[in-house]
């Protein structure tokens, strides 16, 4: 949008200098036109850049968060019919102890 508005401010005062005086519009003044139309097109590409990988930053989180709920899903029915199985075959009477954490290297017996 700014790159369209300092192109047509260049264009119309160039245009209205040569027809209504006999002199030009001096060099920095285009120049300065033309550097404000250069930056603004620079910015719009990446303001476009950064909109386009945060869509596809959060379509693939979507993704990730979908996929790994039905990992979770599945995984704990595995493990909870494989404690039931565990308990099943050994009897009721057997312990399920949690392993010990490898911080300490003591067993507690």
């Amino acid at each position: 949008m700014a790159a369209t508005v300092a192109v047509t401010q260049c264009l119309t005062v160039n245009i209205l200098v040569g027809a209504l005086t006999s002199g030009e519009v001096p060099i920095i003044v285009n120049l300065l036109t033309v550097a404000a139309a250069s930056v603004a097109t620079v910015i719009a590409v990446q303001a476009e850049f950064h909109n386009r990988t945060q869509d596809r930053l959060i379509a693939l989180s979507d993704f990730l968060v979908t996929r790994l709920a039905e990992i979770d899903e599945r995984s704990n029915d595995h493990h909870a019919g494989f404690v039931e199985g565990y308990l099943l075959s050994h009897g009721r009477e057997s312990a399920v102890r949690p392993l010990a954490s490898p911080g300490n290297g003591r067993r507690t017996d």
